[in-house]
């Protein structure tokens, strides 16, 4: 486990007291399922703390994939508490691979640069991340407008391929498939579920051809 925001202590104060978030933790958690016990790692100085990302174990090569995600910039207010503002999402060509050595829990670390055109090229959260083979699928999410706290939502999906560090990018072209904040399924290797988030349907995204039919499931 990687990232994410902490909700410090904070004292009372009545309804107007507004939750703080921080997000400083730059270390690597390590759950044993049989123990249900956390190790933690250690950090990579090279890896900025970061929430809202993916990460995802690609199990061909043995390593996680973290990518996208918000970084925050870190004050304190007028009673000297610490807290957490959204900065900047960070950019969809810069892949973060990290492989455990569960012996020694001792951590490698490389960085994937991807070449992906300028149109296509974003700064995101939010969004969901599947590894198939050694491919990772990537769909949807919040989008940064540039100079901007604004943001849009998604309909692409980014296909990266890992041994040749190389991107294709699929657009759904109808805005009603924008999502974020979902979850994302392998159902064959040539189709995904996608459910969850912002969307207000689920999404099956393949290559196949296949008859569109209502949906028989009761609401």
């Amino acid at each position: 486990m990687f990232g994410g925001v902490q909700v410090p202590p904070r004292p009372r104060l009545g309804r107007l007291n507004q939750i703080r978030y921080l997000c400083n933790d730059k270390s690597f958690y390590l759950l044993n399922i049989k123990t249900l016990k956390w190790a933690k790692l250690g950090e990579l100085p090279q890896l900025e703390a970061r929430a809202y990302h993916s990460a995802t174990f690609l199990q061909q090569s043995g390593e996680v994939a973290i990518l996208g995600g918000v970084q925050f910039e870190h004050s304190n207010d007028d009673m000297g508490m610490s807290y957490g503002t959204p900065s900047f999402r960070h950019d969809i060509q810069t892949l973060h691979m990290i492989k455990v050595d569960l012996t020694t829990r001792n951590m490698q670390y490389r960085v994937l640069k991807f070449n992906i055109h300028p149109d296509d090229c974003i700064q995101f959260s939010d969004h969901s991340a599947l590894a198939v083979d050694n491919h990772l699928l990537v769909y949807g999410g919040r989008i940064q407008q540039e100079e901007q706290e604004s943001t849009t939502v998604g309909n692409k999906m980014f296909i990266f391929d890992i041994n040749n560090c190389s991107c294709k990018v699929k657009n759904t072209k109808d805005v009603k498939f924008a999502t974020a904040g979902h979850s994302m399924f392998k159902i064959s290797d040539d189709c995904v579920l996608l459910c969850g988030g912002v969307a207000k349907q689920m999404l099956l995204v393949t290559y196949r051809d296949i008859i569109s039919d209502q949906c028989a499931l009761e609401v």
